[in-house]
């Protein structure tokens, strides 16, 4: 049988996760807000408890995430040559985003949880 508040945890878990990253990259990179800014943001929801969301922790997550999004670009792009498809659209972060988001053990999701 299933414990019921074990998948409440886990919901809850990942959609902290999705809300850092988030806003990380809409308001972060997209909008070049700063990490003190987004650090109040979290402060004012009361994640300080779920999520580190000190500056300098959101400005490392920032940072990580920029390499993962220009890593993604430099696998994608021969893809895109192969195939003939050379494109002139630059990198998203959704595909990333759920990659990064989702990681379970380590990479850039470990430490945005306070453990």
């Amino acid at each position: 049988m299933r414990n019921p508040t074990y998948g409440k945890r886990w919901r809850a878990r990942i959609g902290s996760r999705l809300l850092v990253f988030g806003v990380i990259y809409c308001f972060g990179i997209k909008g070049g807000i700063g990490a003190e800014s987004l650090s109040a943001f979290f402060h004012l929801l009361h994640l300080e408890t779920r999520i580190g969301c000190s500056a300098s922790a959101l400005r490392e997550l920032e940072v990580q995430v920029k390499e993962q999004i220009v890593a993604y670009g430099q696998v994608q792009f021969p893809l895109r040559l192969k195939e003939n498809r050379p494109s002139a659209e630059s990198v998203g972060a959704d595909e990333t985003f759920s990659l990064a988001a989702n990681s379970g053990g380590g990479g850039i999701s470990q430490w945005v949880y306070l453990q």
